[in-house]
């Protein structure tokens, strides 16, 4: 046991007091009400609800056992099965193949008959005259269209052209035109010129056509 100590003073103790709790709050009506009013709402569908499924002396109703070939006989029978077999195929005659026709080839055409000896002279003689004939027209072309043209200044030498020159059914001179140029405007334009100033040409045009076409070839190594 200890004993105080002289002279100390003592440390004043506070007293304790419990927590403040506040009073517990009572429910206002307003609160209150909903909850009756949903109470009471089920109680009275509940009440309802067992009086359609009660008899009126609050029994339920238990009927005899019904036997359980009634039941059988109740079910409903199942469907029979039905298996469809398919018609069989009907076969179709099967057409024959065509025979196949090769084409035919066309008959050759007879040879023509052979012209007699003087009938085959005359015509040689022909083609030659005629030949002789073109030969000579060229040259006179030539040399009459030599005659009138002029030499552009600067022309290479390995110049050439193709001339078509058209005549009428009378020999007169139509239209002459360039069918290979040389590649120089100026030597293609001088050689177009001269034939026209040599109009009227040494050339006849073909019996029997309405316009005669005449290829005349101009070089101008041969012009010089």
């Amino acid at each position: 046991m200890s004993l105080p100590v002289l002279g100390a003073v003592a440390a004043p103790v506070a007293p304790r007091t419990a927590a403040y709790r506040p009073p517990p709050r009572a429910l206002a009506a307003r609160e209150v009400l909903p909850a009756v009013l949903v109470h009471a709402a089920a109680l009275m569908l509940l009440t309802m609800t067992l009086q359609q499924v009660l008899p009126p002396d609050g029994q339920p109703e238990i009927g005899p056992p019904t036997p359980i070939s009634a039941v059988l006989l109740s079910r409903p029978a199942a469907p029979a099965m039905v298996v469809s077999v398919p018609p069989p195929p009907v076969l179709q005659p099967q057409a024959k193949p065509k025979p196949v026709t090769e084409p035919q080839q066309p008959a050759p055409a007879p040879p023509a008959p052979a012209l007699p000896q003087p009938v085959q002279a005359a015509s040689a003689a022909v083609a030659g005259a005629a030949e002789v004939r073109a030969t000579a027209e060229q040259k006179g072309l030539f040399d009459r269209v030599r005659s009138r043209w002029l030499l552009p200044p600067d022309m290479p030498a390995d110049l050439s052209c193709e001339v078509l020159i058209e005549l009428d059914p009378d020999g007169k001179l139509i239209s002459v035109r360039i069918g290979r140029s040389s590649g120089n405007r100026h030597f293609d334009d001088s050689v177009v010129r001269a034939i026209y100033k040599s109009n009227p040409l040494p050339v006849t045009a073909e019996p029997g056509q309405a316009r005669t076409v005449i290829p005349f070839e101009v070089t101008l190594a041969s012009l010089l």
